[in-house]
């Protein structure tokens, strides 16, 4: 899911959506107990790749990887 979203169209409501979900990483959150969602799977099965979603470098680091369809499914194989 996350390769289709990353080869989408830059302006599409997926990836927008993702991209915000970055941009707001240096956002303060609310207080409490860390929420479980989407984007912190993500991030977490990323990490386990040693891969990071941490600022939109590395989206367009990621954007790049997914355009290279075999390596891409090499990489889910893990």
């Amino acid at each position: 899911m996350l390769g289709h979203v990353l080869r989408g169209p830059v302006d599409g409501p997926a990836y927008t959506s993702l991209s915000f979900a970055v941009n707001s990483l240096q956002m303060p959150g609310r207080v409490g107990r860390p929420q479980t969602n989407l984007f912190t799977l993500i991030k977490r099965d990323l990490s386990d790749r040693n891969l990071f979603l941490n600022n939109l470098n590395d989206l367009n680091y990621l954007r790049n990887v997914a355009f290279d369809r075999a390596a891409w499914r090499r990489m889910q194989k893990f």
